[in-house]
């Protein structure tokens, strides 16, 4: 619900500042999602993370948003 399902990026911002421009894509149907690309595998790589790690995602509201911003949770 934070996302615009119109827009074509994104900026993710972690817990140290780091800014990651991602493609977004809002993909519809029964299993309607946003998929993330760009420089979402490159964040992925540099934080070191696995299938089953959490993230956190926060955005200041609902829609429009172009930036949001996440905490890995490490176990």
């Amino acid at each position: 619900m934070c996302l615009d399902t119109n827009a074509d990026g994104l900026n993710m911002v972690d817990e140290h500042g780091n800014i990651w421009s991602c493609t977004l894509k809002f993909l519809h149907g029964n299993n309607a999602h946003f998929e993330i690309g760009g420089r979402w595998n490159t964040m992925i790589k540099a934080r070191r993370l696995k299938e089953g790690a959490r993230v956190v995602i926060g955005a200041p509201g609902v829609g429009m948003n172009g930036t949001v911003y996440f905490v890995v949770i490490r176990r």
